[in-house]
C-alpha cells in the first residue's frame, strides 16, 4: 500500500502558506544542516564525501535539496505539502505528481535520486548549492512577496 504524502493546507490558510514557504525558502541556517559541518554543528563547506540521512531531511532541507539537484522549482510546492525526507524516501511517481511535480523526466530523475539518497546518504554540498541555485531576481520577488503579507 503506497503511503500518500501528507497535506496540511486548508482553505483559509493559502495567506499563511505562502509567508511560511517565503520564510522557509529565504532561511538556511546550519540548525537546518544539523549533520553537514563540523562537529560542533557550526556549518562549514562541506567536504567530499560528507552526507546526511535522507529519512531525518526537514521540509525546509527537502527544499533546499530540490534546488541543489537543479529542480528548484518545485521546493515552494513541496514545502505547501510539506514533504520532509522520509516522505521522499517511500514517494512514487504518482505522489510527486500529487505534490506538484508536473514533469515527467524530472519526476524519474528525483525517484532515481532518492533511490541512491536511501542507500548512501544525502550529499552535503547539495545542500550548499541552495544559495548558489537561486537567482537574485528571484530572492527580491520573495523578500517582495513577504513583505507585501
Amino acid at each position: 500500500r503506497r503511503a500518500a504524502l501528507p497535506c496540511h493546507a486548508g482553505h483559509g490558510t493559502a495567506g499563511v502558506l505562502n509567508v511560511l514557504v517565503i520564510i522557509c525558502a529565504l532561511s538556511l541556517t546550519a540548525a537546518n544542516l544539523q549533520g553537514c559541518g563540523t562537529a560542533d554543528g557550526e556549518l562549514t563547506s562541506p567536504t567530499h564525501g560528507e552526507e546526511k540521512d535522507l529519512f531525518s531531511l526537514s521540509t525546509e532541507e527537502v527544499q533546499q535539496l530540490m534546488h541543489g539537484l537543479e529542480l528548484g522549482q518545485y521546493a515552494a510546492a513541496f514545502a505547501a505539502f510539506p514533504v520532509t525526507g522520509a516522505d521522499l524516501a517511500v514517494a512514487d511517481e504518482s505522489d510527486l505528481l500529487e505534490a506538484g511535480m508536473t514533469h515527467g523526466l524530472h519526476r524519474k530523475r528525483l525517484l532515481r535520486q532518492v533511490r541512491e539518497f536511501s542507500v548512501g546518504g544525502v550529499p552535503c554540498e547539495l545542500f550548499s548549492r541552495h544559495e548558489e541555485s537561486m537567482p537574485q531576481q528571484e530572492l527580491d520577488v520573495l523578500r517582495h512577496r513577504l513583505v507585501a503579507t
